[in-house]
């Protein structure tokens, strides 16, 4: 039976109330997200191409893309975690889409219930109830649960293992040896390390936290599992023609290797870019959803949203202070940042804070918990600045409740209205079916329709494309996200007949004509 421990780590519930409270939260959770359910494919996240690369997995050939026409072509070699488990799919749900989504929103909604019982050493009962509650009711929160994506196992095994480390702390304060405590959550921080590039900062704290509790087994294995498994992921790539994170970033978005000062000068662009968004408006959305969306951006609300960042900047500060145990874990989400602020633009990067939406609650509440406890001439704090604390929560709670409830998801993360979806209606499924399509989303048009299909939008160069293209019957899908494209490569000799279909802005071509020399 669970029990949910106290802040002061001595005690706490009965087992039947901790559950209650437990479920209560998931509860919570996983109704809003079917609230907000989306239907089919997302396309325009990276929802389709995990389950392209899980489909690899599936078929045995880990890393082999099947949605290219190219039978050479590979994914990217990346954490495999996530593909790995997301493979049981294509073995045993598909093609109920439905129910996997089902499934994934129940994962997800786990990830509040097991921050409740980490914060629960950090904060009192009722305050780390409201933040659990706001962590499952955030808007941003909502839509990964909608998705397929890393978040929906990240975010559990997340706050899995950090409340695990707590019992383990514990464990190991009263002269305990390492229990199951240490290596579930030992198995947790290196399949978060398999499962997002920047969970390799957890796993290490996790190594070194270990060895100072003299749990030199637990972290001797932690790091050899780890190694082993991507020595594992490398060699089921070996002949794969597999991508890489840094394949084009480098020499184009951020052209190091051409340039090295331009590359730089860019990376600190868009790390001042990505600071600024967080100092004068990211915090304050993130925080306070409700309030942000209601007005438009103007001198007074900037201010607003700096002032929220300052309180959430002190209250970090204080956290540093108060809470040795938090440091190091502190350290590992900052530094999961640094890749994030340096690569991603800002309205990227907002997403990949989501996971860590009870920290930084965490370092906003804290300066109402130290006005809270604030002894001043041998007095305790009056009452007032007692409940500052829970009515903080409250207002977190309420504006996250009531910015969802109004918030546009149609749009959000969804980068392909509803015109290049219905476009796909227009594709066979079966018989008469082209040989290949090029579409601006691939992985979805290939998990839609079938039809293997090249990226036309910049990814996929025009003299790699037309070799293994000429001679099969192609269309092409062409709209306001890939226009460029599309009269580029009429520029450079493909001819496209008239639209098959046309769904708004968007038009579906048959390929008539590919250049010899492209």
């Amino acid at each position: 039976m669970i029990k949910v421990t106290r802040m002061d780590g001595k005690g706490g519930r009965s087992s039947w109330i901790g559950l209650a409270t437990l479920a209560f939260i998931f509860a919570w959770s996983l109704a809003w997200i079917l609230s907000r359910r989306f239907e089919g494919y997302p396309p325009g996240n990276d929802s389709c191409y995990y389950l392209v690369a899980a489909k690899g997995i599936a078929a045995g050939r880990a890393y082999h893309d099947f949605s290219s026409p190219d039978p050479g072509a590979g994914t990217l070699l990346g954490p495999s975690f996530f593909p790995l488990i997301l493979s049981g799919y294509w073995r045993f749900l598909h093609p109920h889409l439905g129910l996997l989504k089902v499934l994934v929103a129940m994962l997800m909604a786990t990830a509040p219930a097991f921050a409740f019982l980490w914060l629960r050493y950090l904060l009192p009962g009722l305050p780390a109830l409201l933040v659990s509650l706001a962590f499952g009711s955030a808007y941003t929160f909502i839509v990964q649960g909608n998705s397929v994506m890393t978040e929906c196992v990240f975010c559990p095994m997340l706050y899995a293992a950090l409340w695990l480390g707590q019992r383990d702390a514990a464990r190991k304060n009263a002269g305990g040896r390492a229990g199951w405590e240490a290596w579930t959550g030992a198995a947790l921080w290196v399949m978060i390390a398999r499962t997002r590039v920047i969970g390799w900062f957890f796993l290490a704290v996790f190594v070194i936290l270990s060895g100072r509790r003299k749990r030199w087994a637990v972290a001797t294995v932690s790091a050899a599992a780890a190694a082993g498994w991507v020595g594992l992921e490398r060699l089921s790539a070996l002949g794969v023609r597999v991508t890489q994170y840094s394949d084009g970033m480098f020499t184009g978005m951020y052209p190091i290797l051409i340039d090295a000062k331009a590359g730089v000068l860019a990376l600190a662009r868009n790390l001042g870019d990505n600071l600024w968004a967080l100092i004068g408006s990211t915090d304050a959305h993130i925080l306070f959803p409700y309030g942000y969306e209601a007005f438009q951006m103007g001198k007074m609300k900037r201010a607003v949203c700096i002032a929220i960042f300052l309180i959430t900047a002190w209250g970090f500060l204080l956290a540093w202070k108060r809470r040795k145990e938090l440091r190091p874990w502190v350290i590992a989400v900052l530094l999961s940042a640094v890749p994030t602020f340096l690569i991603f633009h800002a309205h990227d990067s907002f997403r990949y804070l989501m996971p860590f939406f009870p920290f930084q609650v965490l370092f906003f509440l804290e300066p109402f918990l130290a006005a809270a406890g604030k002894v001043e001439s041998g007095k305790a704090a009056p009452a007032w600045r007692k409940h500052l604390p829970v009515s903080v929560c409250a207002l977190l709670l309420a504006t996250q409740a009531a910015g969802s409830y109004r918030h546009d998801f149609e749009t959000e993360f969804i980068d392909y209205p509803g015109d290049f979806t219905a476009l796909h209606d227009a594709i066979p499924a079966g018989p008469g079916r082209p040989d290949l399509c090029l579409s601006p989303d691939a992985y979805y048009t290939y998990l839609k329709t079938g039809c293997p299909s090249f990226h036309l939008i910049g990814r996929h160069p025009l003299s790699y494309v037309a070799p293994i293209a000429r001679g099969k019957e192609a269309w092409a899908i062409c709209g306001p996200r890939n226009d460029y494209y599309c009269e580029y490569w009429k520029e450079q000799g493909v001819v496209f007949g008239p639209p098959v279909k046309t769904v708004g802005s968007w038009r579906l071509m048959r390929v008539e004509h590919w250049p010899e020399r492209p």
